[in-house]
């Protein structure tokens, strides 16, 4: 009895520490009950939004006007396209300045009877008798900017990939990880881990089946569960209220539960959410006991694995030692320096089939792993039946901009003629920009918004891919063609008009479709701004779908932009502005100033997008990157190449057709009257043939080009160098020996022809 009076501060620290944990359990309770069940908030979702956003060392936003070293914080992917961005930024700056000369030599010419700002510069616009050998040194300085940019572009993504790689001195976990591909279906995680230990120690082998309905319906018990919850919390917020009305609970206890319910605005009973939860509990066990019995079936595996080892060397030795040991079966990319230069013994596999390769293994959010369950036969069948689909999009898409095209030209008749005449003043030029707007930009961005917004859609619902960058890459070529497809087909329509040739009538019709589509009310401005800029289902999803979702997850999931399949959008439309610029750009030199205008504004949008508006995107490799530059670029280059003497040759035949078809002289005129000058052709200036001669041999410049390109970077024989260049230099020399002698006879055919 003696220590009596000591227990008392015990007990009431007892009762005070109890009271406490009933309080802080109370609290938490009612915060986890208001998230669920809480009216959702716009401000909150912005804030998630806003913490998700890059920020530097001290926890800032990184601003908008940031270095482009700032994004190495995305990964090589994101960086090396700003990288590559500002590079074509300057490339076809240069060519616009090198081009602008001859523009304004265009359009002191007069030529196109109805022609337009886009096509008053263009190559049909000028004087047959103005073509003179300063279109050929034109030509050459623009082609050499577009081989000198092809090479130093390379290095510019090459060592931007180099400096992410060493942006974070710790190993990334695909640094230390080899993806391993065309293994036996049921080959056992344990023995395949058993092999890899002559490499070094491997710690982990995760083999991927053909699992894909057991991962759907993983991805389906989200949604459940969220619905589940939301009763939950609302049954609970109810039959705390009931016991408040009845008298079995303290109402200062329950206030904050009955404040909640107020803003809730719950008028359900207790029995009705009892049987709603009872029901969402049923189908959730139901699903659940559906999903656990999948789960115990054993599934074949796709062939492919994951092996990671504790140190990179490790596995950077095994991609080496398999890519050798199967180099006759081998499907998979391997970095060059993984082919050449290893003086270390290689391990033998003889356990290993001969189609079995190895490959960096991606980021771990690059994986898509109900992608890589489905078959390859079932994907490639998916590929193909998208691929349909989008073609006939994309020619519903093309018919549109070519009947505008022509329905709006003054020979076509069909809208032009509906507009008032005469319009004058302040007045007159809203119409006519309104005219612009209706009949000419909102029908060619139609033609082009249907592509942009079903394939993606496509590429969700029925394309099936092992990676995201796989999936970026497929919907980036897809878009690529297509776009450029619709272009260039909605030009080579009015060829049927023009008799077959690039003529003069041409520009007014095709050039027209082609400026029109490639300028600042179409993909250079306009479609930025709608489908990346404001990104016209962004507003409808956040101002419209989000405010009426019941819970603040589901208002998140529509609020917040992810940037699914963004670098495939953006590096595609610049891979357009590459082909198409490159292309017709002999014909429409503005074409340039398009490209330019669209990679300086493409920087702008990209750092609103990447640093603002939207979620990062997944860490990928530099591949649509790459791909644009070492493989659209050059192919663009061959087309302007190829593309450039049949525009000035189809010219001369225009002015020619033209002079043939001339009525005769009349003899009305008078004797006294000085006879008109007689028109003069292009081909008479024996310049222009230079023009095609001085084309032709660069293109055999270019292969010795890359040919000396090789021998430096791909370790290529010094004899098979020197028989390529050897080769090369006759054709050369060839090439100006006959573009010579079949100048010299045009020019001879000349005064025959007139």
């Amino acid at each position: 009895m003696a220590s009596e009076p000591g227990r008392v501060p015990h007990l009431a620290q007892a009762r005070l520490s109890a009271a406490w944990r009933g309080h802080a359990i109370r609290r938490a309770t009612l915060t986890q009950v208001a998230a669920l069940v809480a009216k959702p908030s716009l401000q909150v979702s912005r804030q998630v939004q806003r913490a998700a956003l890059p920020r530097d060392h001290e926890g800032k936003l990184l601003p908008l006007s940031c270095s482009i070293d700032c994004f190495k914080v995305f990964g090589s992917g994101v960086y090396s396209y700003m990288e590559w961005q500002r590079f074509m930024f300057v490339t076809f700056s240069l060519a616009f300045a090198v081009v602008l000369p001859s523009m304004v030599s265009n359009v002191s010419g007069s030529n196109l009877e109805n022609a337009s700002w886009l096509t008053k510069g263009s190559l049909g616009d000028v004087k047959a008798a103005a073509i003179n050998a300063s279109y050929g040194a034109v030509e050459l300085i623009v082609l050499s900017i577009f081989v000198i940019s092809l090479f130093r572009g390379r290095d510019i993504i090459a060592a931007a990939k180099d400096q992410v790689d060493h942006y974070d001195p710790e190993e990334a976990p695909e640094e230390t990880t080899v993806w391993l591909r065309g293994l036996p279906p049921r080959i056992q995680a344990a023995v395949l881990q058993s092999q890899l230990e002559c490499f070094g120690e491997c710690t982990q082998v995760v083999l991927a089946r053909k699992d894909g309905v057991l991962l759907k319906r993983l991805s389906a018990r989200q949604h459940l569960l969220e619905n589940l919850q939301h009763l939950t919390a609302l049954l609970y917020l109810s039959r705390q209220a009931e016991r408040c009305r009845q008298g079995s609970a303290r109402r200062e206890l329950l206030r904050p539960v009955l404040e909640l319910l107020d803003r809730v605005g719950q008028t359900a009973s207790a029995d009705d959410l009892l049987a709603k939860e009872e029901e969402a509990r049923r189908e959730l066990a139901e699903h659940d006991s559906i999903t656990a019995r999948l789960s115990r079936q054993a599934y074949d595996g796709t062939g492919d694995a994951f092996a990671t080892f504790s140190k990179a060397e490790q596995a950077r030795r095994c991609i080496e030692a398999i890519a050798i040991s199967s180099r006759p079966h081998r499907r998979a990319r391997v970095p060059r320096k993984a082919k050449v230069g290893i003086e270390a013994p290689v391990p033998s596999l003889p356990t290993l089939p001969s189609g079995v390769t190895a490959q960096r293994a991606p980021a771990p959010s690059d994986i898509l792993w109900e992608g890589l369950a489905t078959p390859a036969r079932e994907r490639l069948w998916r590929q193909v039946v998208s691929t349909t689909i989008t073609m006939l999009i994309a020619g519903t898409g093309t018919a549109i901009i070519a009947f505008i095209t022509w329905a709006n030209d003054k020979n076509g008749g069909l809208l032009s003629d509906a507009l008032p005449r005469d319009r004058g003043g302040f007045s007159g030029l809203i119409m006519d920009l309104l005219a612009v707007l209706l009949l000419q930009a909102l029908p060619c961005i139609f033609g082009n918004l249907i592509l942009f917004a079903s394939t993606p859609v496509l590429a969700d619902v029925l394309e099936r891919h092992p990676t995201y960058s796989d999936r970026e890459a497929s919907v980036f070529a897809k878009l690529l063609f297509f776009q450029v497809v619709n272009t260039v087909a909605s030009a080579m329509i009015f060829l049927s008009v023009t008799g077959g040739i690039f003529g003069r009538s041409w520009y007014s019709l095709g050039g027209a479709t082609v400026a029109t589509v490639m300028g600042p009310l179409g993909d250079a401005l306009v479609i930025p701004t709608l489908l990346d800029w404001i990104s016209l289902n962004t507003p409808i999803r956040r101002y419209l779908l989000a405010p009426r979702q019941k819970t603040q997850q589901r208002m998140d999931r529509l609020f917040i932009k992810d940037s699914d399949l963004y670098l495939a959008f953006r590096i595609q439309l610049a891979g357009k502005f590459v082909v198409v610029c490159l292309v017709f750009g002999s014909a429409l030199p503005i074409l340039y100033l398009f490209g330019a205008l669209f990679f300086s504004y493409g920087m702008l949008i990209d750092r609103h997008n990447l640093l603002r508006n939207q979620c990062p995107p997944p860490r990928t490799f530099p591949k649509l990157t790459w791909r644009a530059h070492t493989t659209v670029f050059p192919l663009a280059i061959v087309g302007h190449v190829c593309m450039t003497p049949i525009f000035f040759h189809h010219l001369a035949l225009s002015d020619a057709r033209e002079l043939l078809s001339l009525p005769p002289p009349s003899s009305s005129i008078p004797v006294h009257a000085p006879a008109p000058p007689p028109p003069v052709l292009a081909t008479d200036n024996f310049s222009t043939a230079v023009i095609f001669s001085i084309v032709l041999a660069v293109v055999a410049a270019l292969v010795i080009l890359v040919y000396r390109f090789g021998r430096t970077h791909l370790h290529l024989d010094e004899s098979t160098v020197q028989r390529a260049v050897d080769v090369a230099e006759d054709a050369v020399e060839q090439t100006i020996k006959r573009a010579a002698s079949g100048a010299q006879s045009l020019f001879d055919r000349a005064p025959l022809l007139a």
